[in-house]
């Protein structure tokens, strides 16, 4: 009987804790560099949830808009897009999504190289 009250009492500490935000949402606020909360792992973990049937092609740690965000690329399985998925880099919100075909990514390729090469 003691085990079983005590497995209970752990799984309801282990439920609160996983319902719990990634991070304090009163810091969220502001959201300037290196005050980054989510850690790249956290981030790809957000969006394989939201996404779980695709694998895992890149993180970057970006600035858009004065917000700190993590984009996580992922490739559907059976797919040549890429769905980008940007997630809050302090709230761990994901706050967009896009689904890039191969004509999108090379596009947004030459893109940034002609804004390197100025």
């Amino acid at each position: 009987m003691k085990n079983n009250a005590l497995a209970f009492v752990v799984s309801v500490a282990l439920l609160i804790v996983a319902r719990q935000p990634v991070v304090d949402s009163a810091f969220a606020a502001e959201n300037p560099a290196g005050n980054e909360k989510v850690t790249e792992q956290q981030a790809r973990t957000i969006a394989h949830k939201r996404y779980p049937d695709s694998a895992f092609e890149s993180a970057e740690l970006e600035t858009e808009h004065g917000h700190r965000i993590w984009s996580i690329d992922l490739r559907p399985h059976g797919s040549n897009d890429i769905r980008e998925v940007q997630i809050d880099a302090i709230s761990g919100e994901i706050i967009a999504t896009e689904l890039e075909t191969p004509d999108d990514q090379a596009r947004e390729a030459a893109e940034d190289k002609a804004a390197n090469e100025h």
